[in-house]
């Protein structure tokens, strides 16, 4: 019966939110413009979107909201700019928002899979879902490493991750594993909320086994 019940929630939930993912752009809106300042400094970065240095608001150390919103699947996102501190790069943008409910995540994560594929690593499940909706615990989501990050992409960024990986050798990243990410995570907010990410970002590859101690 809990598990009936469980599938009308989540088909309920689907057929109410997927009318805002039908007809959207098949990326993020921003997504490609901002995908084109990664491996660029602040400073670079900034003039190629055309704002100035008091449009950005550090939230958390590196991390910098920028204005506007960003719309897909329904919802409004709000985004702050991730910087690599180490090399003062930018090396991901997040997409966030905060909700009164989950409703619409399913059909968030149904058009993720639709536009990127299959993830690599699934910790989203029905259960779970229903424990951050009904019991206000933990989080759902799945990562996807999306393409090798190499100097095709910022010749001048992957020569500096390939530097680090030569100077720390311990580092869980081994040569040719730095990938283009995408993290989709729903969880509890203040005030009784919600809130869903979608991180693309630079980092360790999806694809490849975990080693115990690392830090993806």
């Amino acid at each position: 019966m809990k598990t009936r019940l469980l599938c009308v929630i989540l088909c309920l939930a689907m057929v109410l939110s997927f009318a805002g993912c039908g007809n959207n752009s098949t990326y993020p809106e921003g997504y490609e413009k901002h995908k084109a300042i990664i491996g660029e400094t602040k400073a670079d970065a900034i003039k190629k979107l055309k704002l100035q240095e008091s449009d950005l608001k550090e939230v958390i150390s590196d991390t910098y909201q920028i204005p506007g919103t960003f719309s897909f699947c329904g919802y409004d996102f709000e985004m702050v700019l991730l910087l690599d501190k180490a090399s003062g790069r930018i090396f991901g943008f997040k997409y966030w928002v905060v909700v009164d409910d989950l409703s619409g995540f399913v059909a968030l994560r149904e058009k993720l899979i639709e536009v990127y594929g299959k993830p690599d690593q699934v910790s989203f499940s029905e259960e779970e879902f229903e424990k951050v909706v009904h019991k206000r615990k933990g989080a759902v989501g799945d990562l996807w490493s999306l393409y090798p990050f190499t100097e095709e992409h910022h010749a001048e960024y992957a020569r500096i991750l390939e530097e680090y990986k030569e100077r720390i050798p311990e580092s869980p990243v081994r040569a040719g594993d730095y990938t283009w990410n995408l993290a989709l995570t729903g969880t509890t907010h203040l005030d009784e909320k919600y809130i869903i990410i979608m991180d693309f970002s630079v980092g360790a590859d999806y694809t490849q086994p975990w080693r115990p101690g690392q830090d993806r």
